[in-house]
């Protein structure tokens, strides 16, 4: 199987398409170029309590080109300027081709495949593989290489050694995208005699071998059930002692011991994941499950948040033809699935949504959420200063309203959010506590015949952390217009806040920009901005900014 699937990837591995479709090629053009490019100007002036915090004079050019042939993706991209030098271009050390002709699609090069998310999760390999799926038969293959052997060089001390990694899969099943049952394997094995890594650092040769199952079913339209599960046997380091498996009677009638020899390093774990539903128009319930077992890996995924166990519930109803829904969803988490660690941390998320459209001129959008999360004591008694134990609750309301006239359109939209961070652990909860409030109150409106937009609000915000408490509270104002047959736009926009802290006056931060975009021809435009700040507050630094950009842009097509 091998051998078969890796001739198959050589074989198309000089094929001049990427996840092109075969059948539609001779539609393609035969060589085009998308992407923008960029050069600029910017400038930055400062006086004041501030730290310079960009250069004083800077120009730039980047770009992000690509070019196609015949639908062959060839990207390129660069950044250049006074202190930086980047330039990225198109290279076979990344080079991958997934062409595809009615039901059959191919893999080669540097690719990423799923068959599920507990086996063979998008990780890269450098290799090739198969996707058939003529009718309901669902089938998929893959072999290459995971990681390259890699040594630490001098100077390069903080990059890890890698041992050459090569790994297979199969995946089988029947079914629809909706409707599937899926068997799958995987298989990846480190090549101890590729890179000689030195016993103190630790790192020794692993094997892994995981099974999977994977379904879908929609039944009656309504209800709906999943299940993704694996096991994995993982085995940490090859030149452990090997495991007789006589004595379990598998080796010898179903040859375990040749796909993977198992040692005293090696570990078996599970991890699975159920949800099944019902979904109306007027009402859904959803359960969900999920258990990882503690240090479940797999060879086939980047990583993976394991020693958890979840249960979710997310209920939905509709009422008034749809113009009132209530959803929510509330969920625990636990770890510590084995009890053999000092504390077992718990956590509970729960959330809850009101939303209300009788009309096009009015809404209003309720929401709650708490998250609560506590530890216990298991192996034995933690110290009342390690225990973790806080809930953060958070509340908002949007009512908005609209006004449709002839020839504007008016919205008016209040948002309120209260939150807050409660410590539970006594001997810290009189500096940990955080509550934030905010209020922003804006009306926007848009004239048709002119174009003309234009907004303005008030907003307040106010943070107390233990016994320190800063607020903000003041008004913000913009006007945006294009004129000249609408090649030139202009927009203005600017803020003023009176701060406090602790309940006193504290100065005012001024912000104010400017910004014109001139579109000199469909593919070519030029834009300048102007930013200024200004603060007067001592607790943030009494100082005045000043940045302007001026920039051309190039639009390949």
């Amino acid at each position: 199987m091998k051998k078969w699937i890796g001739a198959l990837a050589a074989l198309f591995l000089g094929i001049w398409v990427n996840a092109q479709d075969l059948s539609q090629i001779s539609k393609e053009k035969p060589f085009r170029w998308t992407g923008t490019l960029n050069m600029g100007l910017d400038g930055y002036a400062n006086s004041g309590n501030v730290p310079i915090r960009s250069d004083r004079f800077a120009w730039r050019l980047s770009g992000n080109p690509t070019a196609y042939l015949y639908g062959f993706e060839l990207p390129f991209s660069f950044t250049l300027g006074q202190q930086i030098r980047d330039v990225r271009y198109p290279t076979f050390n990344q080079f991958g081709v997934s062409p595809t002709y009615k039901w059959v699609k191919l893999h080669a090069g540097w690719r990423n495949m799923d068959f599920s998310p507990y086996t063979l999760a998008g990780h890269s390999f450098l290799g090739g593989g198969v996707e058939l799926t003529p009718g309901k038969f669902r089938f998929a293959a893959m072999y290459g290489r995971f990681h390259r052997a890699a040594a630490t060089n001098a100077g390069q001390e903080y990059f890890l050694p890698t041992y050459k990694r090569m790994g297979y899969g199969v995946k089988i099943g029947v079914g629809t995208s909706n409707n599937y049952l899926d068997l799958m394997a995987f298989k990846a094995k480190d090549q101890p005699g590729s890179v000689v890594i030195p016993d103190s650092l630790g790192i020794t040769p692993a094997e892994n071998l995981v099974l999977g199952l994977s379904g879908r079913a929609t039944l009656w339209r309504k209800f709906s059930l999943s299940l993704d599960g694996a096991a994995s046997a993982y085995t940490r380091n090859q030149n452990s002692e090997e495991v007789s498996l006589d004595s379990l009677q598998m080796g010898e009638y179903y040859g375990a011991d040749e796909v993977l020899t198992p040692r005293f390093s090696t570990r078996v774990n599970f991890a699975g994941k159920a949800t099944m539903g019902y979904n109306s128009q007027n009402f859904g319930l959803n359960l969900g499950y999920e258990h990882i077992d503690p240090e479940y890996a797999t060879m086939g995924a980047y990583f993976f948040n394991n020693d958890i166990e979840n249960y979710t519930l997310s209920p939905m109803m509709a009422f008034a033809r749809g113009k009132v829904r209530l959803f929510g969803s509330y969920g625990v988490q636990r770890n510590n699935l084995l009890g053999n660690r000092s504390e077992t941390s718990w956590r509970n998320i729960g959330s809850a949504n009101l939303s209300i459209n009788p009309g096009p001129k009015f809404g209003l959008d309720l929401n709650y959420s708490n998250y609560r999360m506590n530890q216990t004591s298991t192996a034995f008694e933690l110290s009342d200063s390690l225990k973790l134990a806080q809930a953060t609750t958070q509340y908002s309301v949007t009512p908005r309203y609209s006004v449709f006239g002839k020839n504007a359109v008016h919205t008016f939209i209040l948002n309120g959010v209260y939150q807050q961070l409660d410590d539970q652990n006594p001997l810290t909860e009189k500096f940990g506590d955080v509550r934030a409030r905010v209020g922003v109150l804006t009306w926007a409106a848009s004239f048709i015949e002119t174009k003309l937009s234009v907004n303005t609000g008030f907003n307040y915000n106010s943070v107390q952390l233990g016994q320190t408490q800063t607020a903000n509270y003041g008004l913000s104002a913009g006007v945006g217009k294009p004129v000249a047959k609408e090649k030139l736009t202009l927009q203005a926009n600017g803020a003023w806040n009176i701060a406090r802290l602790n309940g006193d006056a504290d100065g005012a931060i001024v912000n104010a920009s400017f910004s014109a975009n001139w579109l000199v021809q469909t593919k070519h435009s030029l834009n300048f901005g102007l930013h200024f700040i200004r603060s007067t507050s001592v607790f943030r630094g009494k100082y005045s900014e000043w940045r302007g950009q001026i920039g051309y842009t190039w639009v390949l097509r």
